[in-house]
């Protein structure tokens, strides 16, 4: 979706996504939640081309909502945790 690679899905440790090259002087604000809305990850970077992981090792197994925000856009997704 638009130079956003996420993977993999469903992931077991560790979610990796990685961020458009071509946003180099835009920030990216990333969440993780819960299906009943608790944020259990945050971050904003510069998203020229980068790596953001998330540890999900200690979470429950199950479905939780991956948001990410650049450039005036916003990309949802639903991400599986199963170990």
């Amino acid at each position: 979706i638009m130079g956003v690679v996420v993977y993999p899905n469903p992931a077991n440790d560790v979610l990796t996504i990685k961020l458009p090259e071509n946003l180099i002087y835009q920030k990216a604000t990333i969440s993780l939640s819960s299906m009943d809305g608790k944020i259990l990850f945050t971050n904003t970077k510069q998203a020229g081309g980068q790596m953001v992981l998330i540890d999900v090792s200690k979470i429950a197994n199950g479905s939780y909502h991956l948001r990410i925000a650049f450039g005036g856009k916003v990309i949802n997704k639903m991400i599986e945790v199963i170990r």
